[in-house]
């Protein structure tokens, strides 16, 4: 064996440099273009965990400008679109056996469309209240009239109406004063107007008092929410250009 290779061995090292070029060249062809693509994929893969995550968190930190259905059917709850002065008084009724007071008597005024744009702009919650008015200002809250004045120019152009109830209560002064304050936090939007009362000595020091509250509807406000704050796209969806971004060789 020792003398075949002696004999050889010009043969040999041949074969073990041809095998040696084999394997250079397949390190070359093969192996580091797949371990290039391989990083540059990872890379890529990096970037676009990178994009995910930034925009995941800027999402989050934005504010919808549209309303939820759940919010459209809390907020249409809240002010209707008729008077209902039924379920008013039911809900009165519910609040009075909760603080365990006495309500002697229920007036009620309807008030359609008292608001005017040029008549609510420039005056001030306690002059519009004084001249018999409402603006949307005063009855909604300021994220819910942040995503209209996003729609619309001039919400104040959507009309709005509203029920004035007179109420005469007694009972114990701090459970009158608490169903006062609990007016105010009804599924129906309804402002306390005022709230006069007196401590009559010959009736056990009860507080018998008179609160006027108003009760709001808007008959175009369901409507409004509707029509213009649905999400429309401003131009006409082509699927074929998303096709090219997943097929760069088809082309649209």
């Amino acid at each position: 064996m020792t003398k075949w290779l002696e004999q050889n061995k010009n043969i040999v090292l041949i074969i073990i440099l041809f095998i040696l070029l084999l394997l250079v060249a397949f390190y070359l062809f093969m192996i580091r273009p797949l371990a290039l693509e391989e990083k540059n994929q990872q890379q890529q893969l990096n970037r676009i965990k990178s994009d995910f995550s930034y925009y995941q968190q800027s999402i989050k930190s934005l504010q919808p400008n549209s309303f939820s259905d759940e919010e459209k059917e809390l907020l249409i709850g809240s002010i209707p679109s008729k008077p209902y002065i039924e379920e008013i008084i039911k809900d009165l009724e519910r609040t009075e056996l909760e603080n365990e007071v006495v309500i002697e008597n229920i007036s009620y005024n309807l008030n359609e469309n008292r608001l005017s744009d040029d008549e609510a702009v420039g005056k001030t919650e306690e002059e519009t209240r004084k001249s018999g008015k409402e603006n949307w200002e005063n009855i909604l809250s300021q994220d819910v009239m942040k995503k209209f004045k996003e729609q619309i120019e001039k919400v104040e152009d959507l009309p709005i109406s509203f029920v004035e109830l007179t109420i005469d209560v007694n009972g114990e002064a701090e459970k009158v004063n608490q169903f006062v304050s609990q007016l105010e936090n009804l599924k129906r939007i309804i402002h306390v107007q005022s709230y006069e009362y007196k401590i009559n000595k010959e009736k056990d020091n009860r507080l018998e008092g008179i609160v006027t509250i108003r009760a709001f509807y808007s008959e175009k406000l369901a409507e409004f929410i509707d029509e213009k704050m649905d999400f429309e796209l401003d131009y006409e969806f082509d699927p074929q250009k998303v096709k090219r971004y997943v097929d760069p060789n088809e082309q649209s």
